[in-house]
C-alpha cells in the first residue's frame, strides 16, 4: 500500500471511504480533450460530470478496477477544489501505469474517485506521497 495525495478537477469533494478506481477509456479521453482544449489547463469538461448518468442505469463505479480508498478528504480553499489523502495498492498503480501510460500527467496519475453516497465518479490526479 502506498499513500496518495488526490486533487479533484471539476466539481466534487471527496469523503472517506470514497473508492479510488481506474478511469474508464471514455473518462480519460474526455479529460485529455478538456486539458488540450484549454491550453494545458487540467479542468474537466462539464460533459464529463454527467457522463456516468448516461450508462443505461448501470453503476458507473463498476467500470474501473478498484485501486484503493480515501481516508481523509475535504474542500481545499487555497486550491479552490476538493483534495484528499488515501491509500492505493502499489501493484495496482504500477499495472495501471504500465498498461495505460496516457493517464500520466507529470508526476501524477489520473484516477476516478466516487463517494459512497454518490453515483457519479469524479476525476482526480493522484500523486504518491513520500
Amino acid at each position: 500500500m502506498v499513500c496518495v495525495s488526490l486533487e479533484l478537477h471539476g466539481r466534487g469533494c471527496p469523503k472517506a471511504p470514497a473508492a479510488i478506481r481506474e478511469p474508464t477509456v471514455l473518462q480519460a479521453a474526455q479529460w485529455a480533450a478538456g486539458r488540450n482544449r484549454q491550453t494545458g489547463a487540467v479542468d474537466a469538461p462539464a460533459s464529463m460530470e454527467s457522463s456516468a448518468e448516461g450508462n443505461n442505469g448501470e453503476d458507473a463505479s463498476l467500470e474501473g478496477r478498484l485501486l484503493g480508498f480515501v481516508t481523509n478528504g475535504s474542500y481545499d480553499r487555497l486550491r479552490g477544489r476538493g483534495a484528499a489523502v488515501g491509500f492505493c495498492a502499489a501493484s495496482s498503480l504500477h499495472d495501471l501505469l504500465s498498461a495505460r501510460p496516457e493517464l500520466r500527467a507529470g508526476g501524477a496519475v489520473l484516477v476516478a474517485v466516487r463517494n459512497p453516497t454518490s453515483l457519479t465518479p469524479r476525476l482526480a490526479l493522484a500523486t504518491v506521497a513520500a
